[in-house]
């Protein structure tokens, strides 16, 4: 770890809160890039992931008809409006 002096101290806190916008700014986009639209298609994990409950709980619903789906080449994918929870 890199000493600074008692001079040097408001330029390396003026250098750390720059880093820190920065960092917030990326993550900030990163969630508005991992949160899905409402018109986006999720495949049975990422609706599992999504409402955080086991990929064997979607099944479930699949198989009861409780959750509609479409069926592309043998993957199941699911609305996100049809995910939304207490609607």
């Amino acid at each position: 770890m890199k000493e600074f002096s008692f001079d040097q101290i408001p330029e390396a806190v003026n250098r750390i809160e720059t880093k820190l916008i920065e960092i917030e700014q990326l993550l900030s986009q990163l969630a508005m890039r991992s949160s899905p639209a409402s018109d986006d298609l999720m495949t049975d994990m990422e609706s599992a992931f999504f409402l955080r409950v086991p990929v064997l709980i979607i099944y479930g619903l699949i198989c009861r008809r409780e959750l509609p789906v479409r069926i592309n080449f043998n993957n199941f994918s699911i609305f996100m409006k049809d995910l939304a929870v207490g609607t």
